[in-house]
């Protein structure tokens, strides 16, 4: 008899024990799993842990329900709270809880597993770039021998090359970039640079080789330049030949000199290009006085070859730029 109640108060005390971890084992899960919200940050702060170490909780949080909407993080600013552990605030508000990822929940049920995300190939933009070539027509020589003075004419080559074009947007910072403004005056931008391919040179160039073959200096003084696109007269910059109406050559001398003409920008895809040098002063006479001229005509093909290309596109950047005082 004393046996059997023995067993009775064992197995009593068992059912006890059961009910009472049945009871407290959820609470307990529940309190571990508790999501992190801004009360506690508070909390851990007016503890008087450091910063560092509850930015170290902000960040190994499983689970969260922290609020950073603007209204919110004002307040916490205006709370004493440090700019890093917003910041902290502000990352971990934008990741998923650890707990979703995992193979296995809590109700024994398994779970698919979040693929790690594959880098993403760097952004291209493609270009292109209209580059001309120019081929002489077969009327013309390119090397021109009258009145003792030979002059020859090369187009220079024009190449693609990469550029880059730069453009400023001003932004209107957040209240968390404001945070981190470097100087009151300063201004948030965002910077795009756009690849590109340049044509270079942006203009008709030519290379001119003058031999003098006469008895006396050869002087450029007076000679006239033009070209002509298209049957038509284009007026150029006097500043692109003046290393040729300053020319002195002494006899038996040479010079090479680059002379420039008209912007590309307003020649036709196709088109013929004449250039010349008229009035070119080959004798004078005993009195000084010019007695013979000659005129030198060159004559091309112009067309455009079109050159494309795949080139890195940089990401937008925003940065703080803080303007020059102009005092």
């Amino acid at each position: 008899m004393k046996r059997y109640r023995a067993l009775l108060i064992i197995i009593e005390i068992a059912t006890l024990a059961l009910l009472f971890w049945a009871i407290l084992l959820p609470a307990y899960q529940d309190s571990s799993d508790k999501p992190l919200s801004n009360a506690d940050v508070i909390a851990l702060l007016k503890a008087g842990l450091g910063d560092d170490v509850v930015i170290a909780k902000i960040t190994q949080a499983k689970r969260q329900s922290l609020d950073v909407s603007p209204e919110v993080l004002i307040k916490l600013k205006e709370d004493g709270v440090s700019t890093k552990v917003i910041e902290a605030m502000v990352k971990r508000a934008g990741q998923p809880d650890s707990d979703r990822d995992a193979d296995v929940g809590a109700s024994g049920k398994r779970r698919s597993r979040r693929e790690p995300a594959q880098p993403s190939p760097p952004a291209t933009a493609k270009v292109s770039a209209k580059v001309l070539t120019l081929a002489p027509m077969p009327e013309t020589s390119q090397s021109q021998n009258k009145g003792g003075v030979n002059i020859a004419v090369t187009p220079v080559q024009y190449t693609a090359e990469l550029d880059v074009v730069r453009r400023d947007l001003q932004m209107n910072p957040s209240f968390l970039q404001r945070l981190q403004m470097p100087s009151p005056n300063s201004i948030l931008i965002q910077r795009t640079e756009t690849p590109i391919l340049k044509v270079t040179p942006d203009r008709l160039v030519f290379i001119v080789d003058i031999s003098n073959q006469m008895s006396r200096v050869f002087r450029g003084a007076g000679i006239l330049v033009q070209f002509n696109v298209a049957g038509k007269m284009v007026p150029v910059d006097q500043a692109g030949y003046a290393d040729l109406t300053t020319a002195l050559i002494a006899p038996r001398g040479q010079q090479r000199i680059k002379i420039y003409g008209p912007l590309l920008g307003g020649i036709p895809e196709q088109a013929a290009i004449g250039f010349f040098l008229y009035d070119v002063v080959t004798n004078i006479d005993a009195g000084g006085n010019v007695s013979d001229k000659q005129n030198f005509e060159w004559y091309y093909q112009y067309a455009v070859q079109l050159k494309e290309a795949e080139l890195p596109a940089p990401k937008p950047q925003l940065l703080w730029i803080t303007p020059r005082d102009p005092r």
